[in-house]
């Protein structure tokens, strides 16, 4: 399933797309499986909630592109610049779209349970990461 949003950046309504385009892309951008973008993500929106916002919002315009096969013309650090003045709000919506478009693809990939080696209880699997809080702003609480 593809999410679909547009966005005023870099002087243009712009399209962004949540699809595996934009999973490979953030894979890609942090040195690791697609698949365990999202772990990085979490970990890097600790940090720096605006970098990974610029992280995501450049993956999804990059997803966009690449399902119309349309050559990629900016950088990541184009879209920073385009976002240095972007009010927190402007952001949001792209940014609950982003993780609303990644809930079915965290539940399919969930470690396994193991066994304490001491008591031989099962522990429960580690928790993946929760999508960090977006309301009007983009305050962690």
């Amino acid at each position: 399933m593809s999410y679909v949003t547009e966005m005023h950046v870099g002087g243009e309504l712009r399209s962004l797309r949540f699809n595996n385009w934009c999973r490979e892309a953030l894979g890609m951008l942090y040195g690791t499986d697609p698949m365990d973008a999202i772990v990085k993500l979490s970990e890097s929106w600790k940090e720096s909630y605006l970098n990974t916002a610029v992280d995501i919002i450049y993956c999804g315009l990059v997803g966009d592109l690449r399902v119309r096969r349309a050559p990629i013309n900016f950088t990541i650090n184009d879209v920073a610049l385009w976002m240095e003045d972007m009010e927190d709000a402007a952001m949001v919506p792209a940014l609950k779209l982003f993780f609303k478009s990644q809930e079915d693809r965290i539940l399919i990939k969930m470690p396994e349970k193991k066994a304490d080696q001491e008591s031989g209880q099962a522990e429960e699997p580690g928790a993946y990461p929760v999508e960090p809080v977006v309301e009007d702003g983009l305050k962690k609480k």
